[in-house]
């Protein structure tokens, strides 16, 4: 769902940052310091797609298929840009003097969340399911 103003390359950025924030499997960070035998981290690296574009996909977030690690498309700004939404959705925004991009930026976090708690919450059930 890439919004007008909202260019591709903004869009993935933000959908990959999204899903590095909430999934640490997907961050650099938590990547970089494991710990165990070389071998076993390299390997999955290597599955995720850290170094080299893979032939399948490693993921698939908001309709789109990341051949390599989303992480490696992290938004710097995205942090920044996180917190002003967190202030967003507490107090609302002023429309006639917020510029349309941010409006939009908004919006695809918005979509990018309600897709992630729908995923949550099919989880959520299916493992209850389990318990039964």
């Amino acid at each position: 769902m890439t919004m007008n103003s909202v260019n591709e390359r903004e869009h993935i950025g933000i959908v990959a940052s999204f899903k590095a924030m909430t999934n640490s499997s997907y961050s650099c960070h938590s990547c970089i310091n494991q710990r165990g035998e070389k071998r076993k981290i390299d390997a999955k690296r290597a599955y995720m797609g850290c170094f080299e574009i893979r032939e399948k996909p490693v993921t698939m977030i908001n309709n789109v298929e990341f051949y390599t690690c989303p992480g490696n498309f992290n938004a710097p700004y995205f942090t920044h840009l996180y917190s002003l939404y967190k202030n967003y959705e507490k107090y609302g925004l002023d429309y006639e003097s917020t510029p349309a991009k941010l409006v939009d930026l908004y919006n695809l976090i918005d979509s990018i969340k309600l897709d992630w708690d729908k995923a949550e919450a099919k989880k959520a059930e299916a493992k209850s399911r389990k318990r039964r």
